[in-house]
């Protein structure tokens, strides 16, 4: 009798030590899946907030490299930009020739969209061209300022250096128009972008 007594209390706390067990399993589980938001009401998987969260932050990361990258560019960027001025018989002119050497330029570091060259190629051929033409018709010498010049900076418009601390404490957010579009504020300006081979890329000069 004893034995068989001795039986029933092993089986007992066998039987009771899976079943905790298997709550415990049960529970991680759900657990789990709660923590990683891993599929929705449906069973269909989603993208979790933390996810959306770091891709935001890497875009952010992105766009700090470009400001970074154009501190240590900005002159060249600025003395090609104006480069594409010139004086001939006295009066402004356009040079097409920089005006390609600057297109390029911009092109090849990744920064400039195509809707933004696009954008330059008419600034410089029809709205600065046509601003020169008429210099030229009124017998304007070429004094001064010349037509369509960047005086100060275009990105951070001021003529003193910025230097890599101010980008350090400088806040950037993004604001999505669409899955591929964003505008970019920074310093109480605001710049429309895109991303493109993991850079940004404007989509025109920024503005206030």
């Amino acid at each position: 009798m004893k034995t068989i007594l001795f039986s029933l209390a092993i089986i007992t706390l066998v039987s009771c030590a899976e079943t905790d067990m298997s709550n415990d399993i049960v529970d991680q589980t759900q657990e789990d899946v709660q923590d990683n938001n891993l599929i929705d009401s449906t069973g269909y998987y989603e993208q979790s907030d933390n996810e959306a969260i770091y891709e935001m932050e890497m875009k952010k990361d992105m766009a700090y490299d470009f400001f970074y990258w154009y501190i240590e560019n900005n002159e060249t960027l600025m003395r090609k930009y104006n480069a594409v001025i010139t004086v001939v018989d006295d009066f402004y002119a356009i040079d097409n020739t920089k005006l390609s050497e600057y297109l390029t330029y911009i092109e090849e570091t990744g920064y400039f969209s195509q809707e933004f060259i696009d954008k330059e190629i008419i600034q410089w051929k029809e709205i600065c061209g046509e601003e020169i033409s008429k210099l030229r018709e009124q017998n304007i010498l070429a004094e001064g300022i010349p037509p369509c010049a960047l005086e100060a900076d275009p990105i951070f418009f001021v003529q003193d250096v910025v230097e890599k601390e101010t980008i350090d404490k400088m806040e950037v957010s993004l604001n999505t128009i669409n899955d591929s579009l964003y505008i970019m504020e920074y310093n109480g300006y605001e710049c429309d972008i895109m991303y493109r081979n993991n850079k940004v890329q404007l989509l025109a000069w920024p503005s206030m």
